[in-house]
């Protein structure tokens, strides 16, 4: 007989990964429980990174930020070649690795609030046939209307003891406790006049208006490789219920960490400019706050880092 459920907190993959696709009795998978769920925090493809399974292996597998390196923890690269070497584990190599438990602990604590008759956050996780990458443009990113289970897609699922999903599913979570929160997702339109850029843009939202609204920050990564005239996104969330319905505008602040090589020429580093056209910021329940103006300019004239420019969002349309 079948168990009823079993649920994976970021199943280990050092000495399992290659028993995935033999010798299932070693291994937890889908034919172990009638309901396997699992949350994967610490993946990765690369055999010397990340304690946990890459691949998925339940009926419903949630990557919380993609599942690999998670907010608010410095990962160490080649975490398992360095536990290795060091023959112990210490906080800040298995901090993703332990986040999985501490999600689900935090779910489990919600549920009892909100069976109290609390208002307390639900994990919600979207259905993603293209997975993160797919996530982070918005392709599963719907609206939703409000926090009741029985206005939730089909394609929108939650984990925790009511879990409810089915594949691959992806969400955002906070850095800190508490990790559940409001998602958001940020979208940029460069400009045509944007070159190359290899570094990560960074985005803090506040409202002095709105105490209530917790700073939230949202991460973008440019890569070397990407093409000029694109958009590109991220994604991020902020404390549950903390922007007011009514709120019609929201503060933008860039900073922007450079992580482009050396100049063959000298030893300096190009000097990044970044043009944009427009930035949309919406949240989870179809709201959103656009800025617009073409070839923006984000300059790191000084070798300044924080605080490049700040504009305004707002609900009202481009023109």
């Amino acid at each position: 007989h079948l168990l009823g459920r079993i649920t994976g907190l970021d199943p280990a993959s050092p000495l399992f990964r290659n028993n995935y696709l033999r010798e299932n009795h070693k291994k937890l998978d889908r034919s172990d429980a009638k309901l396997v769920d699992v949350i994967h925090t610490d993946s990765s493809p690369f055999l010397t990174d990340g304690f946990g399974l890459y691949e998925p292996i339940g009926h419903v597998d949630f990557y919380p930020n993609g599942g690999q390196d998670q907010p608010g923890c410095n990962d160490v690269a080649d975490s398992v070649v360095v536990s290795h070497f060091e023959r112990g584990l210490s906080k800040e190599l298995v901090c993703s690795h332990v986040r999985a438990f501490l999600l689900f602990r935090e779910s489990l604590q919600n549920l009892l609030e909100r069976r109290g008759g609390g208002d307390a956050c639900e994990f919600v996780a979207y259905n993603c046939a293209g997975e993160m990458a797919a996530f982070e443009r918005g392709d599963c990113f719907p609206q939703i209307r409000n926090g009741s289970a029985g206005k939730y897609g089909s394609d929108v699922g939650r984990f925790g003891e009511d879990v409810r999903g089915e594949g691959v599913m992806f969400l955002s979570t906070r850095g800190e406790s508490p990790f559940c929160g409001t998602q958001l997702q940020a979208i940029m339109k460069l400009s045509h006049k944007c070159g190359p850029l290899k570094g990560i843009l960074q985005i803090q939202l506040s409202n002095k208006n709105h105490t209530t609204f917790t700073p939230a920050i949202i991460q973008i990564q440019f890569r070397e490789t990407d093409a000029p005239s694109r958009t590109v996104y991220g994604i991020a969330s902020t404390n549950y219920k903390t922007i007011p319905e009514n709120m019609t505008k929201m503060q933008a602040k860039f900073s922007y960490f450079n992580s482009a090589s050396k100049s063959n020429q000298t030893d300096e580093i190009d000097e990044p400019v970044i043009y944009f056209d427009k930035i949309t910021v919406r949240d989870m329940y179809g709201n959103r706050w656009l800025y617009c103006q073409k070839n923006t300019q984000i300059l790191d004239s000084n070798g300044q880092i924080y605080n490049l420019l700040t504009v305004s969002l707002t609900k009202n349309s481009c023109s």
